[in-house]
């Protein structure tokens, strides 16, 4: 039986899906046909984090429209617009550190490198990157490695956290110590996670894309690429039920939205 590979990609400050090969976001997704459609197999990074459960929504759903049956399992997903969220914030001076996940992880590598590339630019001059800690998207371990950061540097001005798991724990961690405001904190997290730290003040602002949407659009990929309707030409084009039309971008990828920033002013407005 032949067996395609489709991934889900995240850079810069938009959503993508990979067409063929790359590994990355919400991870690998195995397909086969049968008699009653695909059978699509997701791999997350991990299993019960809330991130990569709207994934399997959306997923699920499209699906469902499509015929398919998506299975959902594996172990126990804006680059340049984070490091502007910190660098308005610390007026684009001092010390910064990244929280990220797991030093495995491809679209967190992804992240990193064009944080670095962003922040070789000169209107970043002013901010030193110090430190790229790994959290491994467990909560215990991402406080643990804030609490490192706080103590190893004590002139830190900012962290960027592009996971949900631990720009929570970081904020956390900052209204323990009582860090707020001295330390500014942005990242990519979920409003029901950052409400209470958003509304505090602790955290001006976070963002992350519709990630119901985003499982939604890489079953919508992977179906046609087993179809053979998309291959790697760029500019073809799929219709990806109520997303619309999408077309095939620049490295093969499908661009699904920038991301949603989340403030004080309209953090109550969401609920996922």
């Amino acid at each position: 039986m032949k067996h395609k590979k489709v991934a889900a990609l995240t850079g810069l400050v938009v959503a993508a899906v990979t067409v063929l090969g790359l590994t990355a976001g919400i991870g690998n997704a195995r397909t086969a046909k049968t008699a009653a459609g695909y059978k699509v197999y997701l791999i997350p990074k991990f299993i019960g984090v809330p991130v990569f459960t709207q994934n399997s929504i959306g997923a699920k759903l499209a699906a469902k429209e499509l015929g398919d049956t998506v299975t959902y399992n594996g172990p126990t997903t804006a680059s340049a617009a984070q490091v502007e969220w910190v660098g308005s914030e610390i007026g684009h001076k001092g010390q910064i550190a990244i929280l990220s996940a797991a030093a495995t992880a491809a679209n967190q590598n992804t992240w990193i490198r064009y944080m670095k590339a962003t922040l070789a630019q000169p209107k970043y001059k002013g901010m030193q990157l110090v430190k790229v800690v790994y959290g491994n998207d467990d909560d215990a371990q991402s406080a643990q490695q804030m609490q490192a950061l706080l103590q190893a540097y004590p002139n830190l001005k900012g962290v960027i956290s592009p996971t949900t798991v631990g720009v929570a724990a970081a904020a956390r961690v900052l209204t323990q110590q009582h860090q707020c405001g001295k330390v500014q904190l942005t990242g990519l997290g979920l409003p029901s996670q950052m409400r209470p730290y958003v509304k505090a003040g602790c955290v001006k602002k976070v963002g992350l894309w519709s990630e119901t949407d985003f499982g939604y659009l890489a079953e919508y990929v992977a179906h046609n690429v087993l179809d053979g309707k998309l291959t790697n030409a760029t500019g073809q084009t799929l219709r990806a039920g109520h997303l619309g039309v999408r077309s095939v971008g620049p490295g093969h990828t499908v661009i699904l939205s920038k991301p949603i920033v989340f403030t004080k002013a309209n953090i109550d407005n969401y609920h996922f």
